[in-house]
């Protein structure tokens, strides 16, 4: 199966290709359109949707130095206001004072490149790298299903893996760095991943054998998922014969606002390493 040219690997497409290939084929190769509802009820998933776009604005204004009362006067939704006030309270997590937010890297991988839009990188010289994400889903996931997320293997080794010199004469190290996420509901419940040279073995084997698997499918290889029940939060499950009827949010582990918000991003504005 031939990618596009111009085909880049995120945490979005491939987490879809590991919850269905036969997704990924429809989303991503035949560019399918079909317009199912990912889940019920509608009209609170898309204001959550549209408060989780709005709060991350907020947070890139607010690690760009705008004036946190500032930003606290123009929180004109309660909710909003809360998850913010909620971060500028926190203590479960010591941000390192050299901050990168709403940063993009890409590297060439496996003879396409991987992408990856952080909301923020935070480095400690003395210390090493940290990589935050905010979540404002309505609950706090496992860690086990965090863990094995593509979301949290993939920025961790992309980080280590690209070398990239963001501030000089430091270079990130697998031994020096962690991801966290931070749930707006739940500001002192942070999940805290650490990682080490061993994970970034894994994360390796790990993306280099789901890229090549995804590279040398034929048409006929994107097979369906087992697991029906991700087909409750899937628009192509009437295409496919797996149902009607979206699932409940209230019913999914998955994150209202997990998305690499990268379709309108230019190479030209990304940092990419060379090999």
């Amino acid at each position: 199966m031939n990618l596009p040219a111009d085909f880049h690997f995120t945490q979005n497409n491939l987490q879809d290709y590991v919850d269905c290939p036969r997704r990924f084929q429809l989303k991503y190769i035949e560019k399918s359109a079909w317009p199912a509802l990912e889940s019920e009820p509608v009209l609170e998933v898309e204001e959550q949707l549209k408060l989780g776009s709005r709060f991350h604005n907020l947070i890139h204004q607010y690690f760009s130095g705008v004036d946190p009362s500032i930003l606290i006067e123009h929180c004109s939704e309660m909710e909003l206001r809360i998850w913010f006030n909620n971060f500028l309270s926190q203590k479960s997590i010591s941000i390192p004072v050299i901050r990168f937010p709403e940063y993009t890297l890409a590297a060439p991988f496996n003879g396409y490149r991987l992408l990856a839009k952080y909301d923020l990188i935070a480095i400690d010289p003395d210390l090493g790298a940290m990589i935050l994400d905010w979540k404002t889903s309505r609950k706090i996931p496992r860690r086990p299903w965090l863990e094995k997320r593509v979301q949290t293997r993939l920025y961790s080794f992309l980080l280590a893996f690209s070398g990239s010199a963001l501030i000089h004469d430091f270079r990130v190290s697998s031994e020096h760095l962690s991801m966290s996420y931070w749930f707006t509901d739940f500001p002192e419940q942070s999940v805290t991943f650490k990682y080490d040279e061993m994970a970034f073995q894994n994360d390796r084997s790990y993306l280099e054998s789901l890229t090549s698997e995804i590279i040398s499918n034929g048409s006929s290889e994107f097979r369906k998922t087992d697991n029906i029940r991700v087909c409750s939060f899937c628009i192509y499950r009437s295409l496919c014969e797996r149902g009607e009827r979206a699932g409940n949010i209230e019913e999914s582990e998955g994150f209202l606002d997990e998305t690499d918000d990268l379709s309108d991003f230019s190479f030209a504005d990304v940092e990419e390493i060379p090999f």
